[in-house]
């Protein structure tokens, strides 16, 4: 799942949410007590098996066991936040005994119910399956090998993982990269085209770059400072001091960096 991201809001979200939310390691720790699976992370979805019991329709082992949000990255901004299934199975010692039309099933109605509760949500087609370490490549083979059957079309969006695996591929525990911002690098672009000829057009660039450092300074963007500063210090390494002026140039390329916090030596 590519340039996907954690999203515990979108499944708090979630009618069901309130009854029946729990952490993954709890939902887990149901069907597979004192092994530990997720107790280090903080991951929160829907117990689908408890809720499925709660309606007492006499239905039995036919939902997913939970629902987690996720979300696309776009820029550095999570958009089209979804809810992705999630089956555990760490208990098979064999592939051999995957079923196809079980697990399509448990898709299909766990997104029902759903979408039953929440009918604006929207439910990924991904299908996430966790297995052992060791019997996870085995699941892999034979997944692959339904997706070349035209009767198995379903297969096409199940993912297999292990339970490390499955944290890394929604990027758990990692920060959303922050981009620097298009107006940013535009003025930065427009500094760097300058030409000073005299010591009055050099004060007035260095009067512009104090506004503007301040200015992002105050809005708080680490990822924009920090790139200001990189920029700045850049700028003036290519910049030629004024014929005759080279002392004047040196006192106030080091009065601004000394201001704005830029080292002289690094």
């Amino acid at each position: 799942m590519e340039n996907i991201y954690h999203s515990p809001d979108k499944v708090k979200s979630h009618p069901l949410y309130v009854k029946h939310g729990k952490q993954l390691s709890e939902i887990a720790n149901k069907d597979y007590p004192r092994a530990g699976y997720f107790s280090k992370e903080d991951i929160p979805g829907i117990d689908l098996d408890e809720y499925e019991k709660s309606l007492q329709t006499g239905y039995a082992d036919c939902t997913a066991d939970t629902v987690i949000g996720i979300a696309e990255l776009k820029g550095d901004q999570l958009t089209n936040h979804q809810l992705l299934l999630v089956e555990f199975r760490m208990a098979y010692i064999n592939a051999d005994n995957l079923s196809y039309t079980t697990l399509e099933e448990k898709y299909r109605h766990s997104k029902d119910l759903l979408i039953h509760k929440a009918p604006d949500d929207k439910v990924s087609p991904r299908f996430a399956l966790i297995f052992k370490t060791e019997v996870a490549s085995q699941a892999k083979s034979k997944i692959s090998r339904w997706r070349l059957e035209s009767n198995k079309k379903a297969s096409k969006n199940w993912d297999v993982y292990n339970d490390r695996s499955f944290c890394q591929s929604i990027r758990y525990g990692e920060d959303v990269p922050a981009l620097v911002s298009p107006i940013l690098e535009a003025t930065i672009k427009r500094w760097s085209s300058i030409s000073i000829d005299t010591i009055d057009e050099l004060c007035t660039l260095v009067e512009e770059i104090k506004e503007t450092f301040y200015k992002t300074y105050g809005v708080g963007r680490s990822v924009d400072v920090s790139y200001l500063r990189k920029s700045i210090k850049a700028i003036f390494e290519e910049l030629s001091a004024p014929e005759g002026e080279d002392g004047y140039y040196d006192i106030i390329k080091e009065e601004l960096f000394e201001e704005i916090g830029i080292p002289l030596f690094s």
